[in-house]
């Protein structure tokens, strides 16, 4: 259909308007878009239209010898295009698939620490001084944001496709403040920058992703912390 536009709007502006790299826009969407070979594809199509166009549109016998030439020419820099955008498109799907693959290892690694962790915590309740304690709660804090900033990673792809699961409820504002905090709270301890929750007294509620929403606030707070 693309290519039945360009190829009218050549033939209506004539020949003396330059219209051949208008073409490149069907080529272009189907090398992103579709596949290499429907690049091709459509890099023919483009050249036999404009070649067609151009031949009916001559003003003179030997009007078509050039016109097959800079067919030819054009063509071959369609082809081009083509193929370097179709490379560039299984370039970037490959680093996303390499990048999922590498972040979803993590993930299992990152879990077993977090759960020896917490198992540590258990099992030294009494059995360890107030500073062992403090260093186990800023390791099993600083997992759980490990696990935030890994669970962004792979939210990347799927924002892109537009399959970025959301879970809209009523939720506490204060609680989903709470767990912000607490992910932060040693950290900011450590630097002496105290933590204060200012909020209306009528928000109490709201109809929010819990996770996506604690996330937000976590950067928000890191990045607070670290200015």
């Amino acid at each position: 259909v693309l290519v039945l536009l360009v190829g009218l709007a050549d033939y209506i502006s004539g020949p003396q308007l330059m219209f051949s790299d208008f073409y490149l826009i069907p080529i272009a969407v189907a090398s992103w878009y579709r596949s290499r070979r429907s690049g091709m594809l459509m890099a023919v199509l483009s050249t036999l239209t404009w070649l067609t166009i151009d031949v009916v549109s001559a003003p003179s016998p030997d009007r078509p010898l050039l016109a097959y030439h800079n067919a030819v020419m054009n063509l071959i820099f369609y082809a081009i295009v083509a193929y370097t955008l179709s490379g560039l498109r299984a370039s970037r799907q490959m680093q996303v698939q390499l990048t999922e693959f590498i972040v979803h290892d993590l993930r299992s690694p990152l879990i077993t620490q977090m759960v020896g962790l917490k198992a540590l915590r258990g099992a030294a309740l009494g059995g360890f001084g107030e500073r062992h304690a403090r260093l186990l709660d800023i390791a099993t804090i600083s997992a759980n944001r490990m696990m935030t900033l890994i669970n962004s990673l792979l939210d990347l792809s799927r924002l892109e496709h537009r399959m970025m699961p959301v879970q809209l409820r009523t939720r506490g504002v204060m609680e989903m403040l709470k767990v912000s905090l607490d992910q932060v709270s040693l950290w900011a301890d450590d630097l002496q920058i105290p933590l204060r929750v200012d909020i209306e007294p009528d928000a109490l509620l709201v109809y929010a992703d819990a996770d996506l929403t604690v996330r937000v606030l976590v950067n928000l707070v890191s990045n607070a912390i670290k200015n």
